[in-house]
């Protein structure tokens, strides 16, 4: 909640910039990287079944990430988690740094769709950008 808190502070003050992060996972431990399936995770929140959280091994997040491909395969949305602080040196940007602000302010600026808008000036000109061409 605090960083929520900063975070919408920081938007009213003109000071919130964004910028895609892509962490490789073949540096980090994989004893420590986990998975889990955003389908049944979201399922679970919507039905209010709260104590399945407990329950669940695999919504409490203790899926090993070798398990992905099974996901995958089914064609699931899901979730990496690594279970411990991540260095920030193996963390490379992705597509540009963007004013949200400043885009926001913008006369070109979508107001219908304000996430496409923001992702399209994210990534344009990088290979993640033609990917979301295809999506949007």
């Amino acid at each position: 909640m605090r960083q929520a808190a900063r975070w919408v502070k920081s938007v009213l003050e003109g000071k919130n910039k964004l910028v895609i992060l892509k962490i490789p996972t073949d540096q980090l431990d994989p004893n420590k990287l986990k998975v889990r399936s955003q389908n049944r995770f979201f399922k679970c929140l919507l039905s209010n079944t709260y104590e399945d959280l407990n329950l669940n091994e695999h919504l409490r997040c203790e899926t090993p990430a070798i398990e992905a491909r099974r996901y995958k395969n089914r064609k699931e949305a899901i979730e990496y988690i690594y279970q411990d602080k991540i260095p920030i040196h193996l963390a490379k940007p992705v597509g540009n740094i963007v004013d949200i602000p400043a885009l926001r302010s913008s006369s070109e600026f979508d107001k219908n769709n304000p996430v496409k808008e923001i992702l399209k000036h994210v990534f344009e000109g990088s290979p993640e950008g033609k990917g979301l061409k295809k999506l949007i």
